[in-house]
């Protein structure tokens, strides 16, 4: 298939751009797409990929992939890597969800579900796919953020032990947007070790513990990979130095990350996940108090003694 060999010659191109050690280091994963190739709306699935690599990811063409695929892998239940696909499409419709509507995160929250029970399909089928465990993480964290951090913390060992397993097996795959596979892996953790708070009662009861030190190192390996230099990396790093900023750093550190979030700020994008990095950047700006506990989905708790938002 054309398609095929032009994804090829992508990865190679990427493989090109990265170290060769590293390279070397990192077994890129080759799912079997066989199923959506060889089905007659193939050509259809290939547009809007092109289109959301022209004009940027939008909730419609997500809903258009979704309509495509989803009749696909309910009529192959064994097609692991077809799971995967349609969860990534819900977790992309979620990220389009606004924090400041509830009906909206319902929905979302809904949708993250579907992802969720996909994944969870996709390891029993093999478990030993890397972007099942990553996309499992991320339904679930994600599901966390909408119903609170603080109460959700029993969730919160099975997700970093996700991450964790996948990073250690430095298995990696180039999605059709650019992102890799580690580089979202390190940009969730980074989110993880920032929002979980720091807590050795936590560390005991429920096995997880935030480290604010860990999630800035997490996002600068995450910046460094392919794709993971936009809008939501830079963002997300600059939240977790200005987290570790509010207690340890003087204020010139500060202002120069204030200097970061007006230029993150000042970005273009089409990608309505992106846009929402952006305006979020904006909004930093007059509440740098809500760094540590910022996530897309609402700002959270976390303590007992935190206001509600």
């Amino acid at each position: 298939m054309v398609r095929t060999r032009v994804f090829n010659l992508f990865m190679l191109l990427a493989c090109m751009s990265l170290p060769f050690s590293s390279v070397m280091a990192k077994p890129f994963y080759k799912p079997d797409l066989s199923h959506l190739e060889n089905s007659q709306i193939y050509e259809e699935w290939q547009r809007l990929t092109q289109e959301a690599d022209d004009n940027g990811l939008t909730k419609a063409n997500i809903i258009a992939k979704i309509k495509i695929i989803e009749p696909i892998v309910d009529a192959k239940p064994q097609w692991a890597d077809g799971k995967w696909l349609l969860a990534n499409l819900y977790l992309n419709l979620g990220e389009t969800a606004s924090s400041d509507d509830e009906d909206s995160k319902k929905e979302a929250r809904a949708q993250l579900v579907k992802a969720q029970k996909l994944t969870e399909d996709c390891l029993r089928i093999n478990p030993n796919i890397g972007i099942c465990k990553f996309f499992l993480g991320a339904a679930i964290g994600k599901i966390s953020t909408i119903d609170g951090i603080f109460s959700s913390l029993g969730k919160g060992e099975r997700v970093l032990n996700l991450w964790l397993d996948l990073k250690k097996s430095k298995q990696d795959y180039v999605f059709d947007d650019g992102y890799s596979l580690q580089g979202l892996n390190y940009y969730a953790l980074g989110i993880f070790y920032r929002v979980v708070p720091e807590s050795r009662i936590l560390k005991w009861l429920f096995g997880i513990s935030g480290d604010i030190e860990q999630s800035i190192a997490m996002h600068k390996e995450s910046v460094k990979r392919v794709g993971g230099n936009g809008a939501c990396g830079q963002f997300m790093l600059a939240v977790a130095q200005l987290c570790y900023a509010d207690v340890d750093e003087p204020s010139e550190v500060k202002s120069s990350l204030k200097r970061k979030f007006r230029a993150i700020g000042a970005m273009k994008s089409d990608s309505d996940s992106s846009k929402i990095c952006i305006n979020d950047a904006r909004k930093m700006l007059k509440s740098p108090g809500n760094a540590c506990g910022y996530t897309k989905a609402q700002q959270q708790k976390r303590s007992e003694d935190d206001p509600e938002y």
